[in-house]
């Protein structure tokens, strides 16, 4: 049982700090850029010192434009380099990062939309211009954020603050984290729907110290470990605990149709030594 006087910090971000300041030149995550026909994977990488300069960065950018706390996000951006930093950034600010998994299906996760009523939405262009054909669904909407290539007009992009490629030339990005007690909130995850209907689900940022915890402790996850994360939430969790992380190039809506080959590469030429995924998988 983990109690409240074991946990040392108030925010979820505050372990990717202590990452920083342990292991600020390692390597913390890695998404896939290019893969050959032969299976050779480039990746691109952050240190945890980079990450947590990004999430910074992002951190500004999101409170400048009245992302506080109690603010819920819907994040809707492809697991990579960014989206690691965005979920920090988001804990930052004392906003909700709301996580809805898209492989239940238009319906159902139109349904959640509606339900949690996020007022604000940071998703890849595509979903921002898709947007006004289900304005009702997204109504509640104020703020939009987007990553990538053209969004519609009035959408804020990520870029204005910083990518994984630019933050490695600038400096340290500074951000006064605000003020978080462990039991307020610190996010809200969907269930998959997969045994009746989706619920999203309140988690404080107790709970997440709390299970970062009791993983190191009953999987002996750690610094010494390479994580491959077929799971993208858990790439959060292995940062928080000083693991290099993989995110393997696969759909994570579809887990089942994987290629083995470049999972096995990925595991081979990474020294996976850790990983977390679907029964699926």
């Amino acid at each position: 049982m983990i109690t409240v006087s074991q946990l040392k910090y108030n925010n979820t971000a505050d372990l990717l700090t202590e990452m920083a300041r342990q292991y600020s030149s390692r390597e913390a995550v890695l998404s896939p850029k290019k893969i050959s026909r032969d299976y050779q994977i480039k990746f691109q990488s952050l240190t945890f010192a980079e990450l947590d300069n990004l999430a910074n960065a992002y951190a500004e950018l999101f409170f400048r434009e009245g992302v506080g706390p109690g603010i819920k996000v819907l994040m809707m951006m492809r697991p990579g380099l960014e989206f690691t930093a965005a979920v920090f950034g988001i804990f930052r600010t004392g906003a909700l990062p709301v996580l809805i998994d898209p492989g239940m299906g238009r319906k159902n996760f139109l349904k959640c939309v509606e339900q949690i009523r996020p007022e604000a939405l940071l998703a890849i262009p595509a979903v921002h211009w898709l947007r006004p054909l289900f304005r009702k669904k997204f109504a509640s909407v104020k703020k939009a954020f987007s990553f990538g290539a053209t969004p519609p007009p009035g959408v804020i992009r990520l870029e204005k603050a910083a990518t994984a490629e630019s933050i490695k030339n600038t400096g340290a990005a500074q951000f006064d984290a605000v003020k978080t007690t462990i039991d307020d909130p610190a996010a809200i995850l969907f269930t998959t729907g997969s045994t009746g209907a989706p619920k999203g689900v309140l988690y404080t940022h107790k709970t997440f110290l709390a299970q970062v915890e009791i993983i190191r402790r009953v999987y002996g996850a750690g610094p010494e470990h390479v994580d491959m994360s077929a799971f993208p939430l858990f790439a959060l969790f292995a940062v928080a605990m000083g693991m290099k992380s993989i995110i393997p190039r696969m759909d994570f809506t579809r887990p089942a149709l994987v290629d083995p080959e470049v999972i096995i590469h990925t595991v081979k030429s990474q020294n996976v030594s850790f990983s977390f995924g679907s029964p699926a998988l």
